[in-house]
């Protein structure tokens, strides 16, 4: 079921109408906004939201410019969902946070001067103040700039975080996420230094950023999940026909294997209701979404067999239960068809 989008270069699910049932937001390059689907039907049918779709607002007087990245958190109401994007300006890529209203509205506002290009954001709540503040990843490659949200009044630059001498993060790969399970929220990105990414954990409200973690690959795509049954989370990376899993956020050891011929995106997902969660990743060359079945260790075999068709150039892959049947559904961005493709889990017992 096509969704239209102007370009589309990501794509997050959250509930942004106040319901029990999971919405998508997507960043348009082409119209320099983002659109938010609702779901009325279980899945079955999505409907633009009030006021989609809604521009990104200038930021300090240079331009709102194409969303190349789009991030989901909460800014202060944890029942509904907002978004940032990181917009592509020319020489420069600032941010714009996007507030929801809990009827499926966004509204953008400015978050000020950050201290470079971004190409990458996230959304956590990283100081421990219960509203979620923003990192920027810097493409120039001097760190992740990020900045807090009070709970009353406008975002604040907070730190920056230095990236590995000689790597640059990979554009749309910044998450915030627990990595080590110890009730801080930590970051890693991916890297362009002999492909791979970098992580860095939260320590007294400070962020240490470790060393490099080569992969052996150029990174296009990353994501974060337990994948082992321990509660430290494993790093996913793609890029070409390459997926690479990194054991304990890049402490343990690397698995590698091999399918598809473009891959971009990934997402970690419970595709067969096993307890075990799977990986589905999209395939650029071929237009299709692959899924690999998990062991619940950290190995992953491919079922190309199984492979679903989507529309052209899928970029970006997101998951939820759309139909509140208790398995993952997908939905896909697809960049070179100006769509947004939701595939129902039906082909999986």
């Amino acid at each position: 079921m096509p969704l239209r989008s102007s370009t589309p270069s990501s794509l997050v699910t959250g509930f942004f109408d106040g319901d029990v049932v999971p919405d998508i937001a997507v960043a348009n390059q082409g119209t320099a906004s983002v659109s938010v689907f609702l779901n009325s039907k279980l899945g079955l049918a999505f409907v633009p939201g009030p006021g989609t779709p809604c521009s990104i607002v200038p930021n300090v007087g240079i331009g709102g410019g194409a969303p190349i990245a789009l991030a989901r958190g909460s800014f202060g109401n944890p029942k509904v969902a907002d978004v940032a994007t990181a917009n592509n300006l020319g020489a420069k890529q600032l941010v714009s946070a996007l507030f929801g209203a809990g009827q499926g509205t966004v509204t953008a506002a400015d978050t000020g001067v950050w201290s470079g290009a971004i190409n990458g954001v996230g959304i956590g709540d990283l100081d421990g103040d219960g509203t979620g503040d923003i990192a920027g990843a810097l493409s120039a490659g001097s760190g992740i700039h990020i900045k807090r949200k009070p709970i009353a009044g406008d975002f604040i630059s907070w730190q920056t975080v230095g990236m590995p001498q000689g790597n640059l993060p990979i554009a749309n790969t910044l998450l915030v996420s627990d990595l080590n399970a110890d009730n801080l929220l930590d970051l890693v990105v991916g890297t362009t230094n002999a492909g791979g990414f970098a992580t860095a954990l939260q320590v007294a409200d400070m962020l240490l950023l470790n060393t490099a973690h080569p992969v052996g690959f150029p990174v296009v795509g990353l994501t974060v999940a337990a994948l082992d049954g321990d509660k430290a989370l494993e790093v996913v990376v793609v890029g070409g026909k390459n997926i690479a899993v990194s054991l304990k956020y890049g402490t343990g050891n690397l698995i590698a294997f091999a399918t598809g011929v473009d891959l971009t995106s990934v997402v970690a997902v419970n595709l067969n209701k096993d307890g075990k969660l799977d990986l589905v990743v999209t395939d650029r060359a071929a237009n299709t979404v692959i899924p690999l079945l998990g062991d619940g260790q950290g190995l992953f075999t491919p079922l190309p067999a199984q492979q679903q068709l989507v529309g052209a150039g899928p970029i970006h892959i997101a998951t939820a239960d759309f139909n509140q049947d208790g398995r993952g559904d997908l939905v896909v961005a697809n960049l070179g068809g100006n769509s947004v493709t939701v595939l129902l889990n039906t082909t999986l017992p």
